[in-house]
């Protein structure tokens, strides 16, 4: 099977026409496998996480948040999407507070959103999540944030040298 849309047929004037087997969880392994298929194009497997992401629910988000969790897993087997680094940002971002230059205001999120991208960040591509916790060591202001990241990040990776710098040095 090479057609995304066998699992996410999504029909935005009429949600109760698409196919949604995006959600319904007998479903999740075998559509994160799909993305490791050598025989699917590249073009396929961008096109879904695509559509993944750009899910439009009509329901508060409920639907959305999960279709997003979902193309975020699918980078553990597609690392190559060119949307990964969005991706991961997007989930660093739902996992902690962040400030809001534009708003000059942190952003607090529910903590049910919270929790979920925090376990979504162990599932997805390790290398684009060790890159975005160096990432956010290095630009974050909050000094609480600054030492949630560096912990986790020498979790991630035992031995990373901003996580040293921050947690034995204080940066």
């Amino acid at each position: 099977m090479h057609d995304w849309q066998y699992f996410f047929n999504h029909d935005r004037s009429d949600l109760n026409q698409g196919i949604y087997r995006i959600f319904e969880p007998e479903w999740k392994a075998e559509i994160v496998h799909w993305f490791s298929q050598k025989d699917v194009a590249k073009e396929q497997k961008e096109d879904f996480i695509q559509a993944l992401i750009d899910c439009d629910d009509g329901c508060g988000d409920f639907y959305r948040y999960r279709a997003y969790f979902l193309a975020a897993e699918a980078l553990s087997q597609f690392p190559e999407c060119s949307l990964g680094d969005a991706i991961v940002e997007q989930l660093l971002k739902w996992s902690y507070a962040y400030f809001r230059q534009d708003k000059r205001d942190w952003q607090i999120l529910p903590k049910p959103l919270v929790k979920t991208a925090r376990k979504t960040l162990e599932l997805t591509d390790r290398k684009r999540v060790i890159a975005a916790f160096v990432h956010l060591v290095h630009t974050t202001e909050s000094r609480s944030i600054l030492r949630v990241a560096a912990e986790k990040l020498g979790t991630l990776d035992p031995g990373n040298k901003s996580a040293i710098k921050v947690l034995f040095f204080g940066l």
